[in-house]
């Protein structure tokens, strides 16, 4: 659906995904709060909790899924689980890709004040939200642009 459940914004553009994860709210509370583990799903008979995913860079833990290492002589059920997590992370990627076409200035750089670029990040978020909500088309060629 294309949605944002979470933000978290300002971490200088150097920083890499997995070390401002380490330092999130949102690891906080998944340490230290049983929200995520009351809202498991049954699936062919198991019972699945919420799992972030992450890439390799990530740390491997019991709320995060990551990709194996690639190796030449992977084995097929290895490579078969790396594909169908890539097919996964897409829908992050492409609910990105959904934002930067609707609020198009994303694409270009934001050239506010840090303080100010925090609120419009976040303001675009909630707005993305409320379309995608109301059914507001994303234009094709506005993501492809």
């Amino acid at each position: 659906r294309c949605r944002f459940i979470y933000i978290n914004v300002g971490s200088p553009g150097r920083c890499n995904d997995s070390s401002i994860f380490e330092k999130s709210s949102l690891k906080r509370e998944l340490a230290q709060s049983t929200i995520f583990k009351d809202m498991t799903r049954q699936i062919s008979s198991v019972n699945v909790p919420v799992i972030f995913l992450g890439d390799s860079a990530f740390k491997f833990d019991e709320h995060l899924m990551k990709p194996y290492p690639f190796c030449v002589n992977q084995p097929l059920d290895k490579t078969k689980f790396n594909y169908v997590l890539s097919k996964c992370r897409r829908v992050v990627e492409n609910a990105f890709g959904h934002l930067k076409g609707r609020f198009r200035r994303f694409g270009k750089g934001l050239d506010n004040h840090m303080a100010n670029t925090k609120i419009v990040i976040k303001a675009c978020c909630v707005l993305h939200n409320f379309l995608n909500e109301e059914n507001g088309e994303i234009n094709k060629k506005w993501i492809a642009a």
